[in-house]
């Protein structure tokens, strides 16, 4: 009996065996993984190539095999993502049949898009950017345009939606077919208008979102001409931790993507600095009543306090700060450098510090001409909003007269922006796209914006100081 079990084990293990004999493997079964060479990118002028990772590429052709998480990352055959060199031509990273296109040579007008919040709670930002950029149109239009070809700024509002600004972006890219785009305002909506500059192959420079992200997702057709939040965010903490020397500082961010973003630099910034925001409180956009998050602050013995949003907040923070009785210094990032703050706040804005995307004051005959001018036109004085779109409309004015009606050489010609003089100072495109400039400071006395370096001495002082 026990013979016949043996046998039958047997003949089972044999037919097991005869039958994977018999059917097709791999034609790398077995096989050890070939070591493909890695090609490392080449270096940009003043820096080295960026290393590859060590590690063999993944035997992706072995069915089956599932494959280790590190091969699934995007890049992940590079040390930086961010290394990709956006100044190179964009006939380098897809097909160049772009850069032949001629269908514009004919066109009566030179058509720039212009997206934004034109109507709603938020149309301030828009607004305002909207005259400093129809102000260069004519401007333009005044020295002749484009070998006698006027600019028009087509316009569509986005009324700050994703949504719409979807809807808004493809109109303008295939319906108007403008050559370029300017915005849009809030950073969600730019992210939506960028992925459509993408699909259409029409580039587009914002000079109000300030998400850092924008840019580091490295597309192409994307330019941003103005500080990030980042920059922003790192510059307002080595002012408040380290120059003023604050150690309870409390946190109050609007819970959108402009508030998210700059806020969650500043607390790893904090963080690294050795003092950890330890109150950090979101507040909705339908937000009127802050006494709960001032008698938190109350509580926890702050001595000073950030608020990352946007001005119709900040300015009702401020109000009631004072009502309360609760006088300590305050910080802000750019959301809040608007006219309409000062006013909505009245004298509880006083003392308030703020990063200053534009100074006024600036020694330069080009911002003063500008200001002037634009006084004369609009009847009051332009903030930075109208200054960066005023700029940001000569930046594209002179990649197309250098690119010519070709969106892909207009994007060429962005990508090779430096050294831009600006009535907001000097503008220069990293390789991502992104506006190098640092980050100024301002205080606002007598119902002003004045820059630290004219006013330091207003500012709210803390109780250590």
């Amino acid at each position: 009996m026990r013979t016949i079990v043996f046998l039958s084990i047997a003949a089972i293990i044999g037919a097991v065996f005869g039958f994977l004999a018999s059917a097709p493997m791999p034609t790398n079964a077995g096989e050890a993984p070939v070591k493909e060479p890695i090609h490392r990118p080449a270096a940009m002028d003043g820096e080295e190539a960026p290393g590859a990772i060590a590690e063999e590429r993944p035997d992706i052709g072995f069915a089956g095999r599932v494959l280790h998480p590190k091969f699934v990352q995007p890049y992940y055959n590079f040390a930086r993502p961010s290394s990709i060199p956006l100044d190179r031509s964009f006939s380098d990273f897809v097909d160049p049949i772009g850069r032949s296109d001629a269908s514009f040579e004919n066109d009566e007008e030179v058509r720039i898009g212009f997206i934004g919040c034109l109507s709603g709670p938020f149309k301030f930002y828009s607004g305002e950017m909207l005259n400093g950029a129809m102000m260069a149109v004519e401007e333009i239009n005044a020295a002749g345009g484009y070998h006698g070809k006027p600019v028009r700024l087509i316009q569509r509002d986005d009324r700050a939606r994703m949504g719409e600004d979807a809807n808004q972006m493809v109109k303008l890219c295939y319906e108007d077919r403008v050559l370029g785009v300017l915005g849009s305002m809030s950073s969600d909506t730019t992210h939506v208008a960028l992925r459509v500059a993408l699909k259409a192959e029409v580039p587009q420079i914002t000079c109000i979102s300030t998400d850092p992200t924008i840019t580091q997702i490295v597309v192409p057709w994307i330019f941003r001409s103005l500080a990030d939040d980042w920059s922003q965010s790192r510059a307002l903490a080595k002012y408040v931790f380290q120059q003023r020397g604050f150690r309870k500082v409390a946190l109050l961010e609007h819970n959108n993507r402009y508030g998210r973003m700059g806020s969650a630099e500043l607390k790893r910034v904090a963080k690294r600095m050795g003092v950890p925001i330890k109150v950090a409180m979101k507040y909705p956009s339908s937000q009127k009543d802050f006494a709960k998050y001032i008698q938190v602050i109350k509580d926890y013995g702050a001595d000073a306090i950030v608020n990352w949003g946007l001005y119709p907040h900040g300015a009702r923070i401020v109000r009631q700060m004072k009502e309360a009785g609760l006088d300590i210094p305050f910080f802000g990032a750019d959301g809040l450098v608007a006219q309409a703050f000062i006013d909505q706040a009245g004298e509880a804005a006083e003392g308030v510090v703020v990063t200053y995307p534009y100074d006024f004051y600036r020694d330069d005959p080009l911002t003063q001409s500008f200001n002037k001018r634009f006084l004369e036109k609009y009847g009051h004085s332009p903030d930075s909003f109208a200054a960066h779109g005023y700029d940001t409309m000569y930046v594209m004015w002179r990649a197309v007269k250098e690119g010519g009606l070709n969106r892909t050489r207009i994007r060429d010609a962005l990508a090779r922006t430096k050294d831009f003089h600006g009535v907001t100072g000097m503008i220069s495109f990293d390789h991502r796209g992104n506006d190098m400039r640092g980050v100024d400071f301002a205080v606002v006395h007598k119902g002003q914006f004045l820059p630290l370096r004219m006013a330091g001495e207003f500012v709210r002082k803390g109780a250590h100081e």
